[in-house]
């Protein structure tokens, strides 16, 4: 940003000979000169200066057209799913809403939640009027409208899946949070840093898994059980695998769940199947493991 427009024109001019001479350009239909008061779009956000009570304030917010994205997103994704039950819906727009609201938390979003989360309420309705064309409104708010129960809020109308009890959650849940710089000349090759580095990334892993990973993740410490190395740095997609097969009498409850590489279970399936007896957990792991760390290079 600079203080006056010649100013902004003057960088310009610089930014075109550097880039010159190394055979690039600046794009024509992407750049341009603003005054900040008017604002700009930049990356799904709008950069603009506000008055406020307090005085002038440079606030960024999410820009209309990727608000309209969004909207267009979601109710895509409910009218694909036209005909499945309301578990499939649930499922599906969790991932969803917590990944547009994870990309907005940083910056003045909330009134834009609130926003989101009436048109999610008003596509996932008129989804359930499509599923019940005989039944009334007031039979599908209470079979399929509850109050929140994990304690995040006092709403009662979160939609829950009746038999699972599974339910949608709500971009306003998501709290803003300020992105934190990281610390001046740390680098995570610093053995000192590896603490620092490793609550960083169980932080951002927290912030961008839908609550079941979260648990899940919590419970076995972060790590992968098979080979015992993190599963934090989204590197590789991760699967939820039992503990004891279902096929073998296991659940598929919170205790006998665990999320693993897909490497490690794809490998250990091939080396114990399920029509198999199960191997001791030793002997199955220490032979992944090694597998795992002679790939690395």
């Amino acid at each position: 940003m600079c203080n006056t427009q010649k100013d902004a024109e003057d960088v310009h001019e610089l930014l075109k000979t550097y880039l010159d001479k190394r055979g690039l350009e600046l794009s024509k239909e992407k750049t341009k000169i603003v005054n900040i008061d008017e604002g700009f779009n930049f990356l799904g956000f709008n950069v603009r200066m506000y008055q406020t009570y307090q005085g002038e304030k440079l606030l960024i917010k999410p820009s209309k057209e990727t608000i309209k994205k969004s909207k267009e997103t979601i109710s895509s994704e409910i009218q694909k799913l036209k005909g499945n039950n309301i578990s499939v819906v649930i499922n599906t727009l969790n991932p969803i809403i917590t990944g547009i609201g994870n990309y907005w938390s940083p910056w003045v979003a909330k009134e834009k939640y609130s926003y989101m989360d009436h048109h999610i309420w008003f596509c996932t309705f008129k989804f359930l009027k499509y599923l019940h064309p005989k039944k009334s409104k007031t039979w599908i708010i209470d079979r399929y409208y509850k109050p929140d129960t994990l304690g995040i809020s006092k709403n009662k109308w979160i939609l829950t899946d009746p038999k699972e009890h599974r339910q949608l959650k709500k971009m306003a849940w998501i709290p803003i949070v300020r992105h934190v710089v990281i610390k001046f000349k740390a680098t995570p090759y610093d053995i000192d840093l590896k603490e620092y580095y490793r609550s960083r990334d169980e932080r951002e892993f927290q912030r961008n898994c839908i609550r079941s990973k979260q648990k899940m993740a919590k419970m076995q410490k972060y790590k992968c059980p098979i080979c015992k190395m993190s599963i934090t740095d989204f590197r590789e997609r991760l699967e939820v695998k039992e503990k004891i097969p279902v096929i073998h009498g296991g659940t598929r409850k919170y205790n006998n769940l665990q999320l693993v590489h897909r490497y490690c279970n794809r490998q250990y399936n091939k080396m114990f199947p399920l029509k198999y007896e199960l191997p001791t957990k030793q002997e199955a792991y220490k032979n992944i493991r090694q597998l795992r760390l002679a790939e690395i290079p």
